[in-house]
């Protein structure tokens, strides 16, 4: 991974400690922040980031709390994970390093948080994107990893069961390369598997009224395209792309294909 100006900014956020990665212009006006997945962290996202950079965006790939380093533990309540993520956003657009509304798009947990700022934080953001994200993950039950060394076999396994049909294992083999980098504790991949097995905000839906991008892999097994439709049809403004053939870790495995199914999206 090409590791150019990615260095860590930290912020404090009402006194949690708070790191993000800022890629492209910080000055543009077009800003958009984009939320990792459960057990990952900013730096897994940076290939999908850099493709917004290149079109002109100021792009903030946010750590969740307790996925970098130790400067704050790991939330297990889904709102407290949300509130930390647009008091993040607020500190930044007061200090002027974000717009003050900003395009939210987020991976698996990452879009369930940009569900529910959608919902209740809606003063900041311009439109949401949500990638094999969820409202509900209906009692989802990944297991749990309590060290280290099991962290990594679990995570590559997930990434070889989850992986897309039309994707190499050439590509799988070096995202578990990365994995010691671009994942976050052992204790924050429990929280995340908690809050991803209770985690409900369907009820907020109808109360969005921004417009909603969906990408939803054709053959990914956590969420289903069922319960993507359910999601729309209870928006005011939602679309849904379909990606043939890719599964739950599509925005990792082939970033640019999910970057133009959005730009798809948004330019219709």
């Amino acid at each position: 991974m090409n590791s150019e100006n990615l260095e860590r900014k930290i912020v404090d956020v009402n006194g949690l400690k708070m790191s993000y990665i800022q890629l492209g212009d910080p000055t543009s006006k077009k800003s958009i922040v984009i939320i990792h997945g459960s057990t990952f962290n900013a730096l897994g996202m940076v290939p999908y980031g850099r493709l917004y950079a290149n079109k002109g965006y100021n792009v903030v790939l946010v750590d969740t709390p307790g996925h970098y380093g130790d400067l704050a533990q790991s939330k297990s309540v889904f709102s407290e994970l949300t509130d930390s993520v647009a008091e993040f956003m607020k500190v930044l657009i007061k200090e002027g390093k974000l717009n003050s509304k900003s395009i939210v798009q987020g991976w698996s947990l990452g879009g369930s948080i940009a569900y529910d700022i959608a919902i209740r934080y809606g003063d900041i953001v311009e439109c949401i994107g949500s990638v094999d994200g969820s409202s509900n993950w209906n009692n989802l039950d990944l297991g749990h990893i309590t060290d280290y060394d099991n962290k990594i076999e679990a995570l590559t396994a997930f990434l070889n069961n989850l992986k897309s049909s039309n994707v190499s294992q050439e590509v799988v083999d070096r995202l578990a390369s990365e994995l010691p980098l671009t994942t976050a504790s052992p204790e924050a991949c429990n929280n995340d598997f908690a809050i991803d097995k209770v985690l409900n905000v369907d009820s907020g839906l109808p109360h969005i009224n921004i417009p909603v991008y969906a990408f939803y892999g054709s053959v990914d097994t956590l969420t289903t395209l069922e319960k993507q439709k359910e999601i729309m049809s209870n928006l005011k403004h939602g679309k849904l792309f379909v990606g043939e053939g890719y599964g739950h870790m599509a925005v990792i495995e082939d970033p640019e294909y999910v970057f133009n199914a959005f730009n798809e999206m948004m330019l219709e």
